[in-house]
């Protein structure tokens, strides 16, 4: 996996080919109806696997979008726990979440909670984002977060920010 894609080629190609062959199949079993019910199949398969295995992910999404960033650590620490718990289904989620992300749940969740820190101001923010880049030297998103924590800091101390639009 790059660090730099936000796609896997490998993951989309996988996915590509399972969702193609349960489609093929579906046509065989279902001949009038093969494509509705092959993709009704797949959509149902995603959105439960989705549900089951992320689901504390997803709902750390939404708060995040609704700048609700109190709510979402907690959403978030417990997907980092649970993918740390269960890394083969991290490895497999192309295959068993149809997820072609080039990134693993364990460095999106360091990386939410490393923005939802940042955005409320605390430090910790770096920690979270060095320990998605222990996890993976290559994420970019993790490295250019530290980039501009470093400045930002650097021109707080200048005082060429006010103190408040940094923790803004």
């Amino acid at each position: 996996m790059n660090g730099r894609r936000r796609m896997s080629r490998l993951g989309l190609v996988v996915v590509v080919v399972l969702c193609s062959l349960v489609l093929a199949v579906s046509v065989v079993l279902v001949p009038e109806r093969g494509v509705q019910v092959g993709a009704s199949v797949l959509l149902l398969y995603v959105l439960l696997t989705r549900l089951i295995f992320t689901g504390d992910h997803q709902l750390a999404l939404w708060h995040q979008t609704h700048q609700e960033y109190e709510l979402a650590i907690p959403r978030l620490e417990a997907s980092l726990a649970y993918f740390e718990r269960h890394p083969w289904l991290d490895r497999l989620r192309f295959v068993l979440m149809l997820s072609p992300t080039g990134y693993r749940y364990r460095e999106l969740a360091l990386l939410g909670l490393g923005h939802c820190n940042a955005q409320l101001g605390r430090l910790e923010a770096r920690d979270h984002y060095q320990a998605c880049l222990r996890l993976n030297p290559r994420n970019t998103a993790a490295r250019a977060a530290l980039v501009l924590m470093q400045k930002g800091a650097e021109l707080g101390r200048r005082g060429a920010v006010a103190p408040d639009a940094l923790a803004a």
